[in-house]
């Protein structure tokens, strides 16, 4: 999926209710993240729920693996992975991932802890670079 089907999807959804049950179903395409990755090195403070993002490299693209074990965050983790992966770390520093959950709306339906948890991955993310 690219981040342009992702809003052509969401978009198409007609509720805040269809949108929440489209994002469990996003974070249920996350790659599994092995266990020797969910690491406190790895683990994102500031969520509520727990949150691991590695970082790996695939030549000069990056790939991060992430997970977490709330449904709903692992489907922003889904989201974030479609905005960072694939990019050089230029790139990645330039994204501008407010703006992409901005597009989404995210803000109106997401509670204030899981809008300062996908900060605090995002945050966790520009650090590793």
């Amino acid at each position: 999926m690219t981040l342009q089907g992702l809003y052509d999807a969401w978009d198409m959804l007609p509720s805040d209710d269809e949108r929440l049950e489209y994002l469990v179903a996003l974070g249920g395409q996350l790659a599994p993240m092995t266990a020797e990755d969910k690491t406190t090195e790895n683990a994102v403070l500031g969520c509520a729920a727990n949150v691991w993002i590695a970082p790996n490299y695939a030549g000069d693209k990056l790939d991060f693996a992430f997970a977490s074990d709330a449904k709903i965050v692992s489907g922003l983790l889904f989201i974030l992975s479609l905005v960072f992966n694939g990019k050089t770390r230029a790139e990645a520093l330039e994204v501008d991932a407010d703006a992409v959950f901005k597009r989404l709306g995210l803000d109106d339906i997401l509670t204030s802890n899981r809008i300062v948890g996908v900060a605090s991955a995002v945050e966790k993310i520009k650090n590793s670079l």
